[in-house]
This record gives C-alpha cells, sequence and structure tokens, in this order.
C-alpha cells in the first residue's frame, strides 16, 4: 500500500509541477459562450450567375483559432441548410474534436423560398418528356464555383479538399456536379437520391455520366456516397437496379481511384438525413484512421516516438492531399500529444517530452495550454527562465482566446 502512495504522488509531483498542470479538467480550449456548440457566423454573397443575393452560414471547427493560419481546413458544403445545416455543423463538430475526422469548417448554402428544385437538372418522366421544375443547375454551379467558393477561400483558412452534401432535388445537384465539375470537389454526398435522366443528359443517366467521367479521368481519386431509404426507395426496383448498373460500370473500368459507396438506410425519408451523414463521413474518413492508439507510437528508442507520430499523418496528409496533423488535447481522452508528453515525463525522458510539447506548440502557436505543458517540461528539465517565458505566453494567449481556462495557466 506505501509503494501505491509512494507511485501516485510521484506522478502528481511530476505531471502537477506548476499551477498548469495536467488536469483533465481543462483539456479543450472553446471560445467563450460556445462552450460545447460549434460557432456559427453568416454572410451575404452577390450570386452574379443567380442575378440573387445570397445567404451562407459557416461553421468553424474547435481548433481553429489555436491553429491559426498554421492550419488550412478540408471544407464541408451543405446544400439545403435551412433543413440540414445546423445538425451537420453539430456533427462535423463534434466528430472532428473527438478525432473521429479532419476537423473542418461547414458552410451551409440555404434555398430561397420556395426555389429549392430550381437547383436539379430538368429531369424526365419515364416516357423520357421533362417535369415542370429544375433546370438552373448550370447556374448553381457556377454560383458556388465562381462565388461562394471564392468567398470562403478569401475570408478562411482552407486547404484544396472540398465536400459536397446534398438532399433528394439538391442530391440530384450533386450527383450532376460530379461529372459536370469533376475537379470542383473531393467528395460527393447525395442523400435520398437514386439515379435519373435529365434534359441534355443525351439519353444517359446522372450515373452514366460519371461512370464515363471516371474513365476518363481515371487518376483522379474522389469518393462518391449515395443512399436511400430501405422503406422507400429500396423498394423501387428501379432504383435497385440503377445502383447495380452503376456499380457495374464502375466496375467495368479502371476506377481504383473511385471510392464509392451506396446504401439503403433503414430510417425514412429525411429522418434517413443524419445516420447517412454519419455513414458517409465514416466512408470517406475512416475513424479507425484518423483515431490511431496514439500508445502504438511509443517507442524507447530516444526520439522515435516523435517520428513515428510525424510519419503516420504524413501518410494521412499524402492520402488525403490536405495536412492532417495529430491531436494536442481532447476532451476525456488519453489518445494526444499532451498525454504522450507527460508519460515522457513520468519516465524521466525529459528532453523527448520538450520536444513532443515543441510540436504541438508548432501546429498549434495559439494554444495557451500547449504552452503552459511546454511549461511544465521545461521547468522539469530545470530552465525556469524559458519555462517562465513559456508560461506567460500560455497566460497570454489565454487572455487573447478569452480562454475560460485563464486561471489554471
Amino acid at each position: 500500500m506505501k509503494n501505491v502512495i509512494a507511485r501516485i504522488l510521484t506522478v502528481i509531483a511530476i505531471v502537477g509541477v506548476s499551477s498548469g498542470n495536467a488536469d483533465e479538467t481543462h483539456d479543450v480550449y472553446q471560445k467563450t459562450g460556445a462552450i460545447g456548440l460549434p460557432e456559427i457566423q453568416s454572410f451575404k454573397v452577390e450570386a452574379a450567375s443567380l442575378k440573387q443575393t445570397r445567404d451562407l452560414l459557416v461553421s468553424l471547427p474547435s481548433a481553429y483559432i489555436e491553429s491559426g493560419s498554421r492550419l488550412k481546413y478540408p471544407v464541408i458544403f451543405v446544400l439545403d441548410a435551412e433543413l440540414m445545416f445546423y445538425p451537420i455543423a453539430g456533427q462535423v463538430y463534434f466528430q472532428g474534436m473527438n478525432s473521429q475526422m479532419p476537423e473542418a469548417i461547414v458552410v451551409g448554402i440555404p434555398n430561397l423560398q420556395g426555389k429549392r428544385r430550381d437547383i436539379t437538372p430538368t429531369p424526365l418522366n419515364r416516357n423520357g418528356e421533362p417535369l415542370w421544375f429544375g433546370g438552373k443547375h448550370e447556374q448553381y454551379l457556377q454560383f458556388i464555383q465562381n462565388d461562394v467558393i471564392p468567398f470562403i477561400e478569401k475570408k478562411f483558412n482552407v486547404a484544396n479538399y472540398r465536400v459536397l452534401v446534398g438532399l433528394s432535388p439538391t442530391g440530384q445537384f450533386v450527383l450532376h456536379s460530379a461529372w459536370a465539375a469533376p475537379d470542383l470537389f473531393n467528395a460527393h454526398i447525395a442523400i435520398n437520391t437514386a439515379d435519373f435522366k435529365a434534359v441534355g443528359y443525351d439519353n444517359n443517366s446522372a450515373l452514366d455520366k460519371i461512370a464515363t467521367a471516371v474513365e476518363l479521368n481515371p487518376q483522379q481519386k474522389r469518393h462518391l456516397y449515395i443512399s436511400m431509404p430501405q422503406s422507400g426507395g429500396g423498394l423501387n426496383p428501379r432504383i435497385v437496379e440503377g445502383y447495380k448498373k452503376f456499380e457495374s460500370a464502375l466496375n467495368s473500368v479502371d476506377s481504383h481511384n473511385m471510392e464509392y459507396k451506396q446504401e439503403f438506410t433503414e430510417n425514412n425519408g429525411y429522418a434517413a438525413v443524419l445516420p447517412a451523414v454519419t455513414s458517409a463521413l465514416h466512408f470517406i474518413f475512416p475513424p479507425e484512421l484518423w483515431d490511431p492508439s496514439y500508445r502504438d507510437f511509443m517507442s524507447e528508442e530516444p526520439g522515435q516516438t516523435l517520428q513515428n507520430i510525424k510519419s503516420y499523418y504524413k501518410s494521412m496528409s499524402d492520402k488525403y492531399g490536405f495536412e492532417a496533423i495529430p491531436k494536442g488535447e481532447r476532451y476525456y481522452n488519453r489518445n494526444r500529444l499532451k498525454r504522450i508528453g507527460y508519460v515522457m515525463l513520468e519516465q524521466k525522458r525529459t528532453e523527448e517530452a520538450i520536444e513532443i510539447f515543441e510540436y504541438w506548440c508548432s501546429l498549434y502557436p495559439y494554444s495557451s495550454n500547449a504552452f503552459d505543458s511546454l511549461a511544465d517540461a521545461l521547468t522539469r528539465k530545470g530552465d525556469s527562465k524559458k519555462a517562465s517565458q513559456m508560461r506567460q505566453k500560455a497566460k497570454a494567449l489565454a487572455v487573447q482566446n478569452e480562454d475560460y481556462r485563464l486561471e489554471l495557466f
């Protein structure tokens, strides 16, 4: 019993070397007033092609302030924003903060009242006759390409990686953009959407068009997710056959860079949206890749632990085409850089702990917790002067960020 108590006291002495200790209660910074919620911003953008002024909604990720301009984030564009933006923004915010996917900026594009169906190509009925709605798909594509994306790129730190999400008629627009502008988005998510023919498609279907685009450009990496409710479209033989035909077409061409998932969800109607989005995001960003066990990075060889971390995230960056970085801190989860650094201190590998914390600071240069942890390691080393400098920097950043943990540093 005495040995157990002695070990506990030793750990406390190591990780509690200052007022800025490794306590689990102040692990994640979020802007004051938005604890547990994404910060939503709204903007107005002139849509030249539509001759309209349109609203945009933007949700920034949890780490956006702490990473500063150091990191560029993938962007998820959500159509039907009046219906889907808030639940999807919350979902992406939560999953990104907890390493189930990369943290991402979410941009919502609401519809104008009564104009939702304008965005889809004009569909043809079974007799090949045009239906009464749609037809402004090219104007909307120009709006997104020429107005929305440049606006977001100018205002925020964005990576060259984009995802487009649509539902039902806006899902048809997603399928249209997948072949009409294949370079515009890296991933397409079409919910409650089936194959269709439209005016100007030359008797081809949307999925025919996509298969041809893949065949013409087999080197382009892309993700496509399509879903329908099992109790809705899943009961329609024509929809099921369309999915099977598309899968067969992809199998017949060199499409190894095209990752495709189709499924029939259990939830009916618009209740299928969130389960489908969850499935799509897991398909595009598998949680097992984005949330590796940091314990597996640990090595007894000096310097190898940090090298293992860098090598892993370099491979992830190469895979997706944007910079992937490890988590510095997480809510109630030891799978993070901070924990590795303090384990190094526990093992009296102080120089390696300093390197881990310096790496954390380089990734998140506005993280007060990162510099506070670096101060702990420098104190352990005996470098009180530099430790004091890092501590003061941590406090200054906490003030600047309106960090609710200020008094803990």
